[in-house]
């Protein structure tokens, strides 16, 4: 728990920084062609890649907790 709270400043910075990062990544291509049909590609494409994100966390957070516990017995 300690630690998490000495990482607490670089999560935060990274989290800010990853908006800009995918803000300015995505608004050219929402203005690109059709707006609504380049709007609606963008925002399937960022929920398919969030889920992932969100599934590669979870089974990141299995592994290390399983390993944790192996190495406590």
């Amino acid at each position: 728990m300690a630690s998490a709270r000495e990482q607490a400043g670089t999560a935060s910075a990274l989290l800010g920084a990853s908006g800009f990062l995918f803000g300015s990544l995505v608004s050219p291509l929402v203005g690109m062609g059709n707006i609504l049909i380049s709007t609606g590609i963008t925002f399937v494409i960022s929920a398919i890649a969030s889920t992932v994100c969100g599934v590669l966390a979870v089974r990141w957070k299995e592994s290390v907790s399983d390993s944790a516990a192996s190495s406590a017995c």
